[in-house]
């Protein structure tokens, strides 16, 4: 089991491992932050709702595909990438704002999708041009990032540069998504405009990195 996945069933539960199994089985909604995995995950039948920040899973499809209760996955400035393997879930809302992800298509086989967030993802053009209309034709709630923050986004994804891109109350801002980089994704995202972002992907792409060290 890994270790924030452990560490939040004990918050849930009031006590170290070992858990009982109807003790499992009472979990409807979790937490976990900075995990590596999601190993362990699978004990909890009964799960409704699932929340990850700053995790560094790459991929969810293999760990949640036989959790038929789960309604709604929640990941925020995680390293998640792969969205597929979830068809068999009845799933109404995913919140997936600040991670890897450019291929929606998966979206597409969740008939119960209401809501759906992939704000600051670098979403590759079939995604953003074609699955995102579709989404929403279907009555689903797409919330995504405008034009500008996008294309710079996708920039960055494809000159090998792994962070979000983004537009917050306060400005336009970076963030890195997963562990690789910081222990604390959810912090220190720096502000820059996006002509001063496309100029320094023009002039220095590698000195992206550094505005996190100001």
């Amino acid at each position: 089991m890994d270790a924030s996945v452990q560490e939040s069933i004990r918050k849930k539960v009031g006590h170290e491992a070992p858990f009982e199994t109807a003790e499992l089985a009472a979990i409807t909604s979790i937490n976990i932050n900075s995990a590596h995995s999601l190993e362990g995950l699978e004990s909890l039948h009964a799960l409704r709702i699932l929340i990850m920040n700053g995790c560094n899973v790459p991929s969810i499809g293999r760990p949640l595909q036989d959790m038929r209760s789960l309604v709604a996955v929640i990941s925020h400035n995680s390293a998640l990438c792969d969205i597929s393997g979830l068809s068999e879930l009845q799933l109404d809302r995913m919140d997936l704002q600040r991670n890897r992800i450019e291929d929606l298509t998966p979206l597409l086989a969740q008939a119960n999708l209401m809501e759906v967030n992939v704000t600051g993802n670098p979403l590759n053009r079939h995604s953003y041009r074609s699955v995102i209309p579709e989404l929403m034709d279907r009555g689903c709630r797409v919330i995504h990032s405008g034009e500008t923050e996008w294309a710079l986004g996708l920039r960055m994804s494809e000159e090998g540069i792994p962070f979000s891109y983004y537009e917050s109350a306060e400005g336009y801002r970076l963030c890195r998504p997963g562990l690789r980089f910081t222990s604390v994704p959810e912090l220190n995202h720096p502000i820059i405009a996006p002509e001063e972002l496309d100029a320094l992907l023009t002039e220095n792409p590698s000195a992206v990195a550094s505005l996190f060290e100001k």
